[in-house]
Parts: structure tokens; C-alpha cells; sequence
């Protein structure tokens, strides 16, 4: 892994890579000026997402956070958030478009049958789903999409 300064995300870096035992500025070294994305500084996807129809024609829609860090730890509870404040947001496709975007404080929502009705006229028979945690200052993190039969 290449240590990365966030002074440096998105700014174009010379890298050299020298035959063994050489100097960086051999002639013989391969020379690449690369801009390094910052995917890795940002925020997992959430895991196992699911979806299932619960009484009433509601939809209980839930996913497992995943650390950047610190998450194989093999005592009890779960492991850090990696921000301060837990949020996600979910949004709710049909196809390209989006029908409901929600931001929620925790691993879980509540998709209302009035809303599934506000939304797609009646309640759907699948769910096209994409959830991903949000930083401290409000970007979202890599996103787990997925479409769920119900």
C-alpha cells in the first residue's frame, strides 16, 4: 500500500520504478505520473443487505456496517463506525431513477406500504436497493446496490 497525504488526492504524482538495487532516477527506471483515487479514504459499503415484507404490506430494510479498521476485534459489541455520527443513506431505484432517498441514523428503515404506494403506485414485488455509510461531512461512502425479490 502507498501512503497517501489527503494534500495529495487528486493531484498528479510522478512514481519511478527502478531495476533492483538502482536509483529512482535510473535510466532504465519505468516512469508513470498517476493521479491515485482517494476510494480507499472512503467510507466501506455496508454488508448483507436485505429486505423482506413484514405485516401490514411494510418493508424492513436492514445491512451490517463494515469498519475500515478495528473490525475484527473478537470480543463483544460492534466495531467502530469510522465516523462520528452513524448515518447512511439509502435510496430507492426503479431502474435508473431514484423514487426515495433517506438518510437514516442507523442499519435499518422502515419502507411504509404508503409510501411504497406514493412511490411505485402499489407495492412493489421487488425492491432495487443502494445503501451507503455517510462521513462526517456528508459525502457518501462506497455504496452495496442491490435488487431484492420480496
Amino acid at each position: 500500500m502507498l501512503p497517501q497525504n489527503q494534500s495529495e488526492w487528486g493531484e498528479a504524482l510522478a512514481f519511478a520504478a527502478p531495476p533492483f538495487g538502482a536509483a529512482a532516477n535510473d535510466a532504465r527506471a519505468a516512469a508513470e505520473t498517476l493521479v491515485l483515487p482517494r476510494a480507499a479514504a472512503r467510507l466501506w459499503a455496508p454488508a448483507h443487505l436485505r429486505a423482506r415484507r413484514i405485516a401490514g404490506g411494510d418493508v424492513q430494510i436492514s445491512w451490517i456496517r463494515c469498519a475500515k479498521s478495528g473490525g475484527d476485534a473478537w470480543g463483544a459489541g460492534e466495531p467502530p463506525v469510522g465516523a462520528i455520527v452513524e448515518s447512511y443513506r439509502l435510496h430507492i431505484l426503479h431502474g435508473v431513477t431514484t423514487k426515495r432517498s433517506v438518510t437514516v441514523p442507523g442499519p435499518a428503515y422502515l419502507y411504509t406500504s404508503a409510501d411504497q404506494t406514493a412511490d411505485f403506485g402499489s407495492p412493489p414485488g421487488s425492491l432495487r436497493l443502494r445503501v451507503s455509510q455517510v462521513a462526517d461531512n456528508g459525502a457518501e461512502g462506497l455504496n452495496k446496490e442491490l435488487t431484492i425479490t420480496l
